[in-house]
C-alpha cells in the first residue's frame, strides 16, 4: 500500500496547513482534467482527508492501514471466534457447551505473545543491520535493510493494536452455554487435556 504522507510528498510531522498546501499542489498534475488519472487523484484525496483529521491520523500513524481500526479489530474479533469454534469441534467437544468468546481471546493472547517475539527480533536485527551497514555489499541494500525494518516495525505495531483491541471486545463479551452433566464437564475436560476427542457414551 502506498504511504499516504508519500503520496503527498510531506514529511510525517508535516502540519495541516502543509498538507493541504501540498494536496492543492498535487491536485493540479493528478486532476484527470489535468491529465492524471483517476486513481491517482483518489489517492491524493483519501490522503489529505485521513491526515487533516485527527482521529483519522491517529489511527493510520498507528496501524498504518486506511482500514477503519473498529473495522479491523471486529474482524480479529471475529475470526478469532471461528478458530475457537473450529478447534474446540476438532478436539471432539461441543462449542456450545464453552465460553467460545473466551476460548477465543485466549487464542489472541497467544498470537500477541507471538508478536512479541516478532517485534523483538525485528530490533534486534535492525540494531544489527545498522552497526555492520558497511558490511552489506550491493546496490541500495543498505536502504533496503532499512526500509523493510521500519515498514517490518510499523506492520507489528498495526497487528499489536488490532490484536490487544479484540482481546478487549472478545472479554466485553458473555455468552450463555449450555448446562453439560457432570460426566460430561470431564469427558470434555479429559479430551482437551489429551489434545484429542473423546467419544463419551451418555
Amino acid at each position: 500500500m502506498t504511504d499516504l504522507y508519500e503520496a503527498l510528498g510531506v514529511a510525517k510531522d508535516a502540519t495541516k496547513a502543509d498538507i493541504r498546501k501540498a494536496y492543492r499542489k498535487a491536485a493540479k498534475t493528478a486532476h484527470p482534467d489535468k491529465g492524471g488519472s483517476p486513481e491517482a487523484f483518489a489517492l491524493i484525496a483519501q490522503a489529505k482527508d485521513i491526515l487533516t483529521d485527527d482521529e483519522k491520523r491517529k489511527q493510520y500513524d498507528i496501524t498504518g492501514s486506511v482500514m477503519d481500526l473498529d473495522a479491523a479489530i471486529a474482524q480479529c474479533a471475529f475470526d478469532a471466534m471461528c478458530s475457537a469454534v473450529s478447534e474446540v469441534a476438532a478436539a471432539g467437544l461441543k462449542p456450545e457447551y464453552l465460553n467460545i468468546p473466551a476460548e477465543a481471546a485466549a487464542l489472541l493472547r497467544t498470537q500477541l505473545g507471538n508478536i512479541g517475539i516478532a517485534e523483538r527480533n525485528t530490533r534486534r536485527a535492525a540494531a544489527f543491520f545498522n552497526t555492520h551497514n558497511a558490511r552489506f555489499k550491493g546496490r541500495g541494500i543498505v536502504d533496503m535493510l532499512r526500509d523493510g525494518a521500519a515498514h517490518a516495525e510499523q506492520n507489528y505495531r498495526r497487528q499489536r493494536a488490532i490484536v490487544t483491541g479484540a482481546i478487549a471486545l472478545l472479554s466485553s463479551v458473555t455468552f450463555d452455554k449450555e448446562k453439560t452433566s457432570v460426566f460430561e464437564e470431564r469427558m470434555q475436560t479429559m479430551s482437551r487435556a489429551m489434545g484429542g476427542p473423546i467419544n463419551w457414551v451418555g
